[in-house]
């Protein structure tokens, strides 16, 4: 069998046969040349020449130069270090180019609020950059929101796993919630001093009694040793839909009715939309004053001129050319979540003396609704469901919070976002998580599905679940101990300790109407044992006794969560829109950082036995819950109640 040699072997035998033929060459010092083998390889080629690790310029617009502007490498933002510089009182800026070599093509952005974000490709090595950016134009009031699933130009159409999570949440179901629209039947027919049974065809039929004629303006309630009188109050017959609607209520719509709905342009059927959130450019939360309003009553917005597209976000280095972008810090901070997650009705009361007369100047009294953020933001003592603004105690909004600061559980502050648009960060003191957590870090890294989306770290780009109220998110709310021992009398004495450990709010928050309860079963192989000790479910945990008769826990084992208001004639629950007043302590609920302790004693029998603790929310105190079922025969009983910690403990 023959082969073929290697040429590098060929070269060197016929090299050897010339060398053998030719005379002896003379006696030299310096060594013969190497015999190639078929083992030498080819040097590697010279390195790269150097460049410069920085690029240097200056941001202008409009001739002036820009302070304060933002540059990067496009996505160089991470969780831990944010790998960007600012202009200096001269737009001048010097960004460092880590890592970069010869031939690399690298984008530098370049952000401000109140102008489109720009970019450069960088400049030959030692070139100074002149960067112009285009200022915003003024918002546009005639601007036409797009439905996220609009053909061919909605959010949808790139940001498929974005639009995805959002179409899940209660944001995009925020205009079809047939309990809004209860709630909205009820409230207009307060406004016109009509009974809520009275039909929509005459509610909805306008016009609507005047601003300054409506409700309770002119009525009297008591509170304490007084009479007060209603002199004026902050609430639009419109505030439903300032929140649930936005950009319907932006253009005078009211009437939420799923017929009326069905006939407007499909976005507003959307509710909290893609296209009206990321048209935001501000939210003033400045001071509690400002947190009175309702949704876009205290929201800046950027709404572009026809052909010139421009859209909102936290994300300081987007550029696309189908999408320009403008950097809103607001996006990033919870006080862009105070647009609807923090209202008041504002009132002005006189009090009057025993003829009937006013005493004294008038006062300022908020009845808070929405007070998430409000309890996130301030001292937790401000977080009462009735807070008298003349004479009383106010927190100016500078310097006051947030509350949840670095002594919460996590040991740092946490934004809304970090809780809500990504699953709550693990607990340190426990190496707990929340119940199916999902990893920041496993995400594509990718904002848009596009071929020239740029990959960045999945922790910077937020999911759009917005989750609150799921049994996962209420389990992790609060932590819930329970201690249960026999004691020589043979009665069984339970401890349960409730913490509200993972929240930067009370639990429960949100619209008063929703509350908590902590329910305590006792049973062994014979069924219930008797309490003889311990806090009761209070009467508010029951309705009617007939629509759902299961869940009126009033009177049971446990205790009870929740922000009471009464309206003027000392009815309470009511919801806050016809509230005035706190009912008895009027906040019930647990502040964050803060615990529940309770104890109880049941009789038993001999034999083991069962301490079950359930930690139940619901959307709706009982009495109104049953109210909607019934005039709704179909509607699931469930749909109110979420279920949260549950604890068995067995007692020999």
């Amino acid at each position: 069998m023959t082969r073929a040699l290697h040429p590098l072997l060929v070269a060197g035998v016929l090299a050897g046969l010339a060398h053998g033929c030719a005379p002896s060459a003379p006696a030299t010092t310096s060594p013969p040349p190497p015999t190639p083998t078929v083992d030498m390889v080819a040097p590697p080629p010279p390195p790269p020449p150097p460049v410069d690790q920085f690029v240097r310029g200056i941001v202008t617009s409009g001739g002036k130069p820009v302070v304060d502007a933002r540059l990067r490498i496009q996505g160089s933002s991470d969780a831990i270090s944010d790998h960007f510089v600012v202009t200096s009182v001269d737009g001048s800026f010097n960004l460092p180019l880590p890592g970069r070599k010869a031939g690399d093509k690298l984008v530098v952005t370049v952000a401000h609020r109140g102008f489109r974000t720009g970019m450069l490709e960088l400049p030959p090595t030692g070139k100074f950059a002149s960067i112009e950016l285009t200022p915003l134009a003024p918002d546009n009031d005639k601007y036409v929101f797009i439905a996220a699933a609009a053909v061919d130009k909605g959010c949808a159409t790139c940001h498929t796993a974005q639009a995805a999570a959002w179409g899940a949440s209660q944001h995009a179901a925020s205009a079809r919630d047939p309990l809004v629209f209860d709630e909205q039947r009820r409230h207009l027919a307060w406004w016109q001093r009509l009974d809520p049974a009275t039909s929509d065809a005459v509610l909805y039929a306008g016009p609507m009694r005047p601003a300054d004629d409506k409700g309770d303006i002119g009525k009297v309630f008591h509170e304490g040793d007084y009479d007060y009188r209603i002199l004026s109050d902050s609430t639009q017959v419109d505030d439903c839909a300032k929140c649930h609607s936005p950009g319907y209520a932006m253009g005078g719509g009211i009437d939420l009715r799923p017929a009326t709905m069905a006939k407007q342009p499909a976005v507003f059927s959307e509710g909290v939309t893609c296209d009206v959130c990321h048209k935001i450019g501000d939210v003033d939360a400045s001071n509690e004053g400002a947190l009175v309003s309702a949704g876009i009553d205290k929201v800046t917005f950027a709404r572009p001129a026809a052909g010139a597209p421009v859209t909102s976000g936290p994300l300081d280095d987007v550029i696309s050319p189908d999408m320009p972008t403008t950097y809103a810090p607001i996006f990033a901070q919870s006080e862009y979540c105070s647009a609807c997650h923090s209202d008041a009705r504002a009132l002005t009361i006189q009090q009057l003396d025993a003829k009937g007369q006013p005493a004294g100047p008038p006062q300022t009294r908020n009845i808070w609704g929405e007070d998430t953020y409000r309890e996130w933001r301030f001292r937790p003592g401000s977080a009462l469901a009735v807070e008298p603004i003349a004479g009383g105690t106010t927190y100016a909004a500078a310097g006051d919070g947030p509350y949840t600061g670095p002594g919460n559980y996590a040991g740092r502050a946490l934004s809304c976002q970090d809780c809500h648009m990504a699953d709550p960060p693990q607990d340190p003191s426990t190496g707990e998580r929340i119940a199916g957590w999902q990893d920041p870090t496993a995400g594509d890294g990718l904002l848009a599905n596009r071929k020239d989306a740029i990959k960045r770290d999945p922790t910077t780009i937020h999911s759009h679940r917005m989750e609150g109220r799921t049994a996962r998110y209420i389990a992790w709310a609060v932590d819930v101990a329970v201690d249960a021992q026999r004691q020589q009398d043979g009665t069984i004495a339970v401890k349960v300790l409730v913490e509200n450990r993972h929240t930067g709010h009370s639990f429960p928050s949100g619209l008063p109407d929703r509350n908590a309860l902590l329910v305590i079963e006792a049973t062994d192989g014979l069924g219930a044992l008797k309490q003889l000790s311990g806090p009761v479910v209070p009467g508010w945990a029951s309705g009617d006794g007939k629509s759902d008769p299961a869940r009126d826990l009033a009177g049971r084992p446990g205790r009870g969560y929740a922000r009471l208001v009464a309206d003027v004639d000392s009815k309470a629950p009511v919801f806050y829109l016809r509230g005035v007043k706190g009912a008895g302590g009027a906040d019930y609920r647990i502040l964050p950082g803060f615990n529940d302790s309770s104890s109880y004693v049941f009789g038993a029998r001999p034999g083991p036995t069962t301490i079950r603790v359930r930690v139940l929310h619901r959307l709706r105190f009982k009495v109104q819950t049953d109210q909607y079922l019934a005039a709704h025969k179909e509607a699931d009983p469930g749909m109110f109640e979420t279920v949260g910690d549950v604890v068995e403990v067995k007692v020999p």
